[in-house]
């Protein structure tokens, strides 16, 4: 449905998860964690669907990030900046502490070779 349809991207989602007879809060949470999907679109609603959406958005940056396909210039083809947007948008507007979450992240970046007791001593690989 989707693939002919692009924008009822979660909100069939949602409508799948009502029929399977999941809670009306993961429902939501299915559809919303699309947003913000571009400046000024709303924001996911309730913990669990602003969760979801952190989640899938640095789940994408890191990962793309990982394997080198880092955006240069104008080109951003997997809309890292869009998703890294979101993530900047949804803490600032939901006073989220993301100390915590960013820690993970940076520790998913750093390198086999980098200590993470002494992230200087990194060897260059």
């Amino acid at each position: 449905m989707v693939g002919e349809f692009p924008e009822l991207q979660g909100i069939m989602g949602m409508y799948y998860a009502q029929h399977d007879g999941e809670h009306a809060e993961v429902a939501a949470a299915v559809e919303g964690h699309y947003h913000p999907r571009f400046a000024g679109d709303t924001l996911p609603e309730g913990k669990i669907a602003t969760a979801v959406a952190l989640a899938d958005k640095l789940e994408a940056i890191v990962g793309i990030w990982g394997i080198g396909l880092i955006p240069t210039g104008d080109k951003d083809p997997f809309a890292l900046r869009r998703a890294a947007l979101g993530v900047v948008r949804m803490a600032l507007e939901a006073d989220l502490d993301l100390k915590p979450l960013l820690a993970i992240v940076a520790e998913a970046f750093r390198p086999a070779s980098c200590p993470p007791t002494s992230p200087t001593k990194c060897s260059a690989s």
